[in-house]
């Protein structure tokens, strides 16, 4: 477009000088020279200036399809961002209602099920006589979990969870399964605290339990004075949720 207009701007300065000259000259010819005059100086002024509104014409339309394939676009993305959302909070509201029905749901990277948990402290009277010992041969401390039997590998080979898997429960934080509960508990979890009124005062509630689909290296030694270390995971003693 700029080579356009510097040529219209060359043909408006030189033809009027062009056609001064010739004029003087051809005033005594014949028709024919005349007319060829006309011409010429039509081929300066109009060609150039069709060029330049032909150029003019293409870069507008371009203008204005761009924005409309920009508002359109524009449009077309924020209903895909309406209609993921939707089914977005359809999921969870689907995963919630199947987590209150009693299921385990797979949702991501994560298996998700329902509890009712409770809280226990290092006391012979809510374990046995090794009290700061877990069914998995370790020591009691911040971030352990027992689980009931029925859901321990150990105890019923179609159960999902086995001593050392890592899991989240919702709005509390992560924990590491290493102890187990007794007998007579069903679909229950116990998470260790280090006083009875602690635990006391965490009470029964039912929570959310998540585990990755791709579990920890379980390979560590089983043994009480060598067990992983999972203090990064394990920071929910100083959690305003539980009570201290």
């Amino acid at each position: 477009m700029r080579k356009v207009g510097v040529q219209l701007v060359l043909a408006a300065w030189v033809v009027p000088d062009l056609a001064g000259r010739l004029l003087a000259r051809v005033r005594s010819g014949f028709p024919i020279a005349r007319m060829l005059f006309a011409i010429a100086v039509c081929a300066a002024v109009i060609v150039p200036w069709k060029l330049y509104e032909t150029e003019r014409s293409r870069r507008v339309e371009m203008d204005h399809a761009y924005n409309r394939l920009s508002v359109e676009a524009g449009a077309e993305i924020e209903t895909l961002g309406v209609s993921l959302q939707t089914l977005l909070d359809e999921q969870e509201e689907l995963r919630s209602l199947l987590l209150d029905a009693g299921y385990t749901v797979v949702s991501g990277d994560r298996l998700w099920m329902r509890l009712l948990a409770t809280g226990y402290s290092s006391s012979v009277r809510e374990t046995d006589d090794t009290p700061f010992i877990t069914a998995s041969n370790t020591r009691t401390r911040p971030g352990v979990v027992a689980l009931s039997r029925d859901m321990l590998r150990r105890y019923n080979g179609q159960a999902l969870f086995t001593f050392g898997d890592a899991i989240h429960i919702s709005g509390i934080g992560d924990f590491v399964i290493e102890d187990s509960m007794n007998r007579r508990w069903r679909k229950r979890l116990d998470i260790w605290f280090p006083s009875r009124e602690a635990a006391a005062n965490f009470g029964i509630r039912r929570v959310t339990v998540a585990m990755p689909l791709f579990p920890v290296n379980h390979n560590y030694k089983n043994s009480y004075t060598d067990f992983p270390d999972y203090s990064a995971a394990t920071s929910y003693v100083s959690n305003s949720v539980l009570p201290q």
